[in-house]
């Protein structure tokens, strides 16, 4: 069976191709643009991705930058008890030697020259950088981070992130007579 427009084949084939050309012509943009829209959104995922990681990465490395300086933390040998030392709770004393530790923490990170001009930190295209600030508030000390985090030479995204201080437990006893 043969239809009518095929029998006659007066135009209508050409009619054909051209109305086939505008219903290709209307469906191909808005398809191009879901894929372009959709490569787009994968991409800056994909960046964003990128970017949690490396505040991730940064954060683990001032951690373990403070980690390790509690690690060498030392009592000076030339440190003698308070004269009313015995009389001192617990809660005192340790209060005293956290003052000491953020301090001796503050001076170590100060010579790495995290707050002044602190150093990028770049691999592979990626870069990230970071300052602090110590919190002292609440009798909970919080180094409050300002993180840095550049992909491929794009834009620099900042990001804030809060590290309590790592648990300190010295078991300090003076042998005053």
């Amino acid at each position: 069976m043969k239809l009518f427009f095929w029998k006659n084949e007066r135009g209508y084939a050409l009619l054909i191709v051209l109305l086939t050309i505008v219903i290709i012509g209307l469906f191909i943009p808005p398809i191009m643009s879901s894929i372009l829209s959709s490569a787009t959104q994968f991409n800056k995922s994909e960046e964003k991705v990128q970017h949690q990681n490396l505040v991730g990465m940064s954060v683990n490395y001032f951690e373990r930058t403070v980690t390790d300086l509690l690690e060498m933390w030392k009592l000076p040998e030339d440190w003698v008890p308070p004269t009313n030392w015995d009389t001192w709770t617990e809660a005192q004393k340790e209060s005293y030697f956290n003052t000491m530790i953020i301090q001796y923490i503050e001076t170590e990170l100060g010579k790495r020259n995290f707050q002044a001009n602190p150093p990028p930190f770049r691999a592979n295209g990626t870069q990230f950088t970071l300052s602090y600030r110590v919190n002292k508030s609440g009798g909970q000390v919080i180094f409050e981070l300002d993180i840095y985090t550049k992909i491929d030479g794009g834009d620099t995204v900042t990001t804030k992130e809060k590290l309590p201080m790592p648990p300190m437990n010295f078991n300090i006893t003076s042998s005053s007579s």
